[in-house]
């Protein structure tokens, strides 16, 4: 099922999601989300992603800390914390929200994931269980998350020389900044770790495997099945003048893959990026290790809208 969406940054989709949550008020579902529950027959299952009303407040997490590694473990942590201690959490006797989907059955609900960069549960359910669900004072107001198609045709002719120039880098690559010890993170169609721009500053771990996710296909190796994403790591951290910080290190996490001329992806995707570039080796909301040093980036590129 493809559904378009006004223009909405990937950035503001889990600001958006957030927001939503705490505003709650029981029995909502999305503007967008309410016809299509409505059209839906009875058997068909709609992707939704459905938050808990309990969210994570992060200036009480962080307090005063300001040291930048304490203060991701603290974010991380306390996110994870609050998802495997609310999905699940029974209200006034009737079961919790996991158990109420899970207890619905194949036919009802399929391809449930427990998200905790945001707290929420991303399915795929039937109108009957979405309405119950939506009914209940622990959840927010629920999302389609079904395919977003990117607006802008993919792909695109590599970055050249004059546009590095045109932002005066290499005037800081001679003050000495080229962004050594920096770590650049993209959510987009992945990225090609043979490209003779890209292949010297792949980052990898302690036992040298690479720093990547695939969430589309599962792959354990890089690569990009359109470019886009190359494309956009390129003008970043690209070597041989294409990059603007070509000392930097990548790493990437597919989120979209090509369709017909264009690019796909659905917000559960972007959302487990999301949470994986936080945390790249202990992502998994049950594993308490903070995240690694030195594997976290410092930017996060994605220049798609959806």
């Amino acid at each position: 099922m493809h559904q378009r969406l006004h223009r909405l940054s990937l950035s503001a989709l889990t600001i958006m999601l957030l927001s939503t949550a705490r505003a709650v008020h029981a029995g909502s579902l999305s503007a967008e989300l309410q016809p299509i529950v409505q059209n839906a027959g009875a058997t068909q299952k709609v992707p939704v992603i459905i938050p808990l009303a309990s969210q994570v407040n992060l200036e009480d997490v962080l307090g005063a800390s300001t040291d930048q590694a304490d203060r991701l473990a603290k974010v991380v942590a306390a996110l994870k914390l609050k998802a495997a201690s609310t999905q699940d959490l029974p209200v006034c006797g009737a079961p919790g929200v996991l158990t109420k989907i899970q207890n619905a059955g194949a036919n009802k609900a399929s391809e449930i994931q427990r998200l905790w960069v945001v707290n929420a549960i991303a399915v795929n359910a039937t109108k009957d269980l979405i309405t119950s669900i939506a009914a209940r004072g622990d959840v927010g107001e629920i999302h389609f998350a079904g395919d977003r198609l990117v607006d802008a045709p993919a792909g695109g002719t590599p970055p050249v020389q004059w546009n590095i120039a045109k932002v005066r880098a290499p005037e800081a690559w001679a003050a000495g900044f080229r962004g050594a010890g920096g770590i650049v993170a993209s959510i987009d169609t992945g990225g090609d770790a043979a490209h003779a721009d890209l292949a010297g500053n792949l980052l990898k771990n302690a036992t040298n495997q690479p720093i990547w996710r695939d969430v589309v296909n599962g792959t354990t190796a890089p690569y990009d099945d359109d470019g886009h994403g190359t494309h956009l790591l390129g003008v970043a951290v690209g070597a041989n003048g294409y990059g603007v910080a070509p000392d930097a290190k990548w790493m990437a996490c597919k989120a979209f893959s090509p369709s017909g001329g264009r690019l796909v992806t659905t917000p559960p995707r972007i959302l487990e990026c999301a949470q994986w570039i936080m945390n790249p080796e202990h992502a998994g909301l049950t594993d308490p290790a903070a995240p690694t040093p030195g594997l976290v980036p410092d930017a996060v590129l994605s220049d798609l809208v959806i």
